[in-house]
């Protein structure tokens, strides 16, 4: 290039300045691109610091017993676990009441408006789920101060705080257990498992709202004060719904009975017709004798014809001797003395059919050549008879 005049100095100069323009335009774009990455790691700070803050804020979500409490009734009242009133968790065992409706042809004993009167009861039927079933029989504290056993058995007294302590235990309820309110609500709820850190049931989330009652230094609590103060809530209004569909079945279930008797043509004599009707009407009947408290067991044929004949002809009332008065008078017999103590006479032109026993409770037919109550037994339904005769039997 020299040679031919050029001169050279110009042109390194100008190489120079083109790198020079270009380590530059580099150094800008490197400082730019580490102004931008640390633009970036700030806001990811900003972002987590504000993830961690709201995932601390949701642990307290709820930040008073009361408001925890209110949320967890508002889950469980949600349609895919109890229901509106928890209409759906009236019955853990699905035997008795399916939807707040009760099931015709079920026994789901006699309404109570006083749980520590349920002598007898309180092993069947729907009122069962109150029995903590833990523990040795001296030391179960039932819901309610109700007694199991009215043969003179143990008796499993004790309050509604009393069961819940029994049942709510620091274990989780991890399978459903139908035979218990307590926990089959408990497993409704649901748990956190600590060791997966999985939650499990239908409103835990709630629980995890409200963690300075429901955690103990980082790990869940099964039976937290918010648990506790739920169960005692709702449990008084499960009880009472339980209490208010079994006495409103009551009141009504008679009339029910008495239109399926009458459209399945009974007329209260003649054993075929008087069978098919009953028959045709046994689910009716058998859950109406339960709820008023004539049945603790599945009744007997005899049972039922007797009490449906009652029934039938208008003299029904609800206690056992109210019922043999009624049994009495509507099969051709005179009761004579007092509803709390008498006996049953079958008049002239009549004779004894079946005869109760008063120790047992229960009812036998006369059979063979039979023709008068054993001891200990009196006098339960009268017939027609072609050679009269008249028995009475002191109370």
């Amino acid at each position: 290039c020299s040679s031919q005049g050029v001169d050279v100095a110009v042109i390194t100069n100008a190489y120079d300045l083109e790198i020079d323009k270009q380590c530059l335009v580099y150094e800008r774009n490197l400082t730019q691109a580490n102004t931008d990455m640390k633009s970036t790691i700030r806001n990811a700070k900003f972002v987590l610091q504000n993830a961690r803050l709201v995932v601390e804020q949701q642990k307290n979500a709820y930040d008073t017993k009361q408001a925890c409490i209110q949320a967890l009734d508002s889950c469980m009242q949600d349609d895919y676990v109890c229901g509106t009133d928890y209409e759906k968790c009236l019955d853990p065992t699905g035997k008795y009441v399916v939807d707040g409706s009760l099931v015709v042809g079920s026994m789901p004993g006699k309404a109570l408006s006083e749980a520590k009167d349920a002598a007898g009861t309180f092993n069947d039927g729907l009122y069962a789920v109150w029995n903590p079933n833990t523990g040795s029989s001296t030391s179960l504290k039932c819901a309610w101060d109700m007694i199991p056993n009215g043969e003179g058995g143990y008796a499993c007294k004790g309050s509604l705080s009393e069961y819940i302590a029994q049942t709510l235990t620091d274990t989780p309820v991890t399978k459903t257990d139908t035979t218990n309110m307590s926990k089959f609500l408990q497993y409704k709820i649901g748990y956190h498992n600590d060791s997966d850190g999985k939650n499990y049931g239908m409103c835990i989330g709630v629980l995890n709202q409200c963690q300075n009652f429901t955690y103990n230094k980082g790990k869940y609590k099964n039976d937290n004060s918010i648990v506790e103060a739920y169960l005692e809530r709702v449990m008084i209004q499960i009880k009472a719904a339980q209490d208010a569909l079994l006495a409103k079945y009551a009141e009504s279930c008679m009339q029910s009975v008495t239109s399926c008797l009458a459209s399945n043509n009974y007329s209260g004599t003649g054993s075929y017709s008087q069978n098919v009707a009953i028959n045709a009407c046994k689910a009716q009947i058998t859950t109406c004798m339960s709820v008023n408290g004539n049945v603790t067991v599945a009744p007997t044929p005899t049972e039922m014809a007797t009490w449906a004949a009652g029934v039938y002809a208008g003299t029904y009332a609800s206690t056992t001797l109210d019922m043999r008065a009624s049994s009495c008078t509507s099969t051709g017999g005179t009761w004579t003395g007092t509803m709390t103590d008498g006996a049953c006479a079958c008049g002239s032109g009549y004779a004894v059919a079946s005869c109760y026993n008063t120790t047992s409770g229960g009812v036998k037919a006369l059979t063979g050549s039979q023709t008068s109550c054993d001891d200990g037994e009196e006098i339960y339904t009268c017939a027609a008879s072609t050679e009269p005769q008249e028995q009475t039997v002191e109370p």
